[in-house]
């Protein structure tokens, strides 16, 4: 899956997204929307070594930690 891949799913979930590289075929991925509410919320997943099950990893444990 490539960034651009990521980004299109993202966007059409109602995301905005940026990518960081951080070395070693890893990126930062930075979400951001506003909620219903009309608050500014975003969260940071990491995504290393090029893997997206790494990504993944990361936004389900970040969502595991809010509900």
């Amino acid at each position: 899956m490539f960034h651009s891949d990521i980004i299109k799913i993202a966007v059409g979930c109602g995301w905005q997204v940026s990518i960081t590289a951080c070395g070693n075929n890893s990126f930062y991925f930075d979400f951001q929307r506003i909620t219903r509410n009309g608050l500014p919320f975003s969260f940071t997943a990491a995504m290393t070594g090029g893997r997206i099950s790494s990504l993944v990893d990361e936004i389900i444990s970040f969502v595991g930690k809010t509900q």
